[in-house]
Parts: C-alpha cells; sequence; structure tokens
C-alpha cells in the first residue's frame, strides 16, 4: 500500500478520487422503495453486495437500470409488485433485509428471507422486527422467512411513531425502523 509522507509549511494541491461508499449505497437503493418515482444515484461502487441489493429490486419489481462506465443507478419502484425478498439473495447478504422498513411503509406487507451473508458472527434482526412491532406491525416467522403486515393497510392504516429503546446500539435496525 502507498503512503503520503507530508512535511509542513508547504501548499498541497491536486485531485483525489473519492470512491463511493457501499454502506450508504445500500441504504439508499433499499430507500428508493418509499419514493413515488425515479430515484439516481450516482458514484456507486461496482461490487458484489450492491449488485445483490439491486436484484433484490429487480425481483420486487422495481425497474433498475445501471451505467457501470458512470457509476450511476436508476430506480424506479412504480412497477414493484412484489413484497418478498427472496432466499437465493437475501442469504448472501444480510444488508438485504433493509427492504422490509420501505415496503412495509409504503405497501403494509413484507416477506423476507431471515438474512445471512455476514462473517462477523451471529446477529439477529430481532431488533429491527422490535422496532417494526413498536410502530404497529405485526410478524411471524415460518419457514425461514419473516411475514410482516400492517393490519387494516388497504383501509388505509400506517406505521405509527413511537418511542423505543433498543437493547443495544444498531445501525442496521435503526435504518430499517426509520425507513
Amino acid at each position: 500500500m502507498e503512503k503520503f509522507i507530508i512535511n509542513g509549511g508547504k501548499t498541497l494541491s491536486g485531485k483525489v478520487r473519492i470512491s463511493g461508499a457501499k454502506n450508504s449505497a445500500l441504504k439508499l437503493i433499499a430507500a428508493s422503495i418509499l419514493a413515488d418515482s425515479k430515484t439516481t444515484l450516482s458514484n456507486v461502487p461496482n461490487i458484489e453486495d450492491v449488485n445483490i441489493m439491486i436484484e433484490v429490486l429487480r425481483t420486487l419489481g422495481a425497474r433498475v437500470d445501471v451505467d457501470l462506465e458512470n457509476k450511476v443507478v436508476e430506480i424506479d419502484p412504480e412497477s414493484i409488485s412484489s413484497y418478498e425478498a427472496p432466499y437465493e439473495l437475501v442469504r448472501k447478504m444480510r444488508a438485504s433485509i433493509l427492504v422490509a422498513g420501505p415496503l412495509l411503509s409504503k405497501y403494509g406487507k413484507v416477506k423476507a428471507a431471515i438474512p445471512g451473508g455476514c462473517n462477523i458472527g451471529s446477529r439477529q434482526i430481532d431488533l429491527h422486527l422490535k422496532g417494526l412491532e413498536d410502530m404497529g406491525a405485526k410478524y411471524s416467522i415460518e419457514h425461514g422467512y419473516i411475514n410482516c403486515q400492517v393490519d387494516g393497510h388497504e383501509a388505509g392504516a400506517k406505521l405509527f411513531g413511537a418511542m423505543m429503546n433498543l437493547d443495544f446500539p444498531s445501525r442496521g435496525a435503526t435504518e430499517n425502523i426509520m425507513m
């Protein structure tokens, strides 16, 4: 790895190319579900986790156009017609559970495989489910899938704001609950 040695007292000049951030891209791709029209993201890294999240959205029915050369992703959620994030994709990357909050918020239901794909170790999604439940969602876990819904969504019922305390800090749960 190269390093820079800077001796003070001299003016620095030049350009530094800043790469796109995977963790930001994953959340923004999931959040695009909430939009009523097309979302355009720039400086999106072309890496496996981002490509998996894009495939999750395509499986839901979203139209996703990717320009690898310019690192631009355009997502149109208007054609979403499925509320199931399939095991084949979710098992590869635990961040794919982040579609649960937006789908539940916008459509009142979601079916998502219990996520995998993490080398850090066992990290449960209990806090995600607790937060969504605190906001009015009902859920069950059956055959490796989380089934979550907002009762009465067809009649206009939605998730509602709630005070909650998570048992421990969880960035992923916080992001999912906020969406």
